[in-house]
């Protein structure tokens, strides 16, 4: 996982150098507002894959209530 986020880290242009053009377009703030959308929206399903249960959460749920019924 973090591999992915290194690699995505390395694809966004280091933005310091364009603060002159954020600062004297107001119109490519929209340029930042995409690109933090786009890591926010990765980060966030990446972090709702791996908060899934494992087939081993679930397996040992299912013995467990199994067991509590007998």
């Amino acid at each position: 996982m973090l591999d992915v986020y290194e690699r995505l880290g390395s694809k966004i242009p280091p933005l310091y150098e364009y603060l002159q053009l954020f600062t004297s377009l107001p119109e490519s703030e929209g340029c930042l507002v995409y690109i933090y959308r786009d890591v926010l929206t990765f980060h966030r399903l990446a972090y709702k894959l791996f908060s899934l249960p494992s087939n081993c959460e679930i397996k040992s749920r299912e013995v467990t209530n199994s067991d509590n019924k007998h």
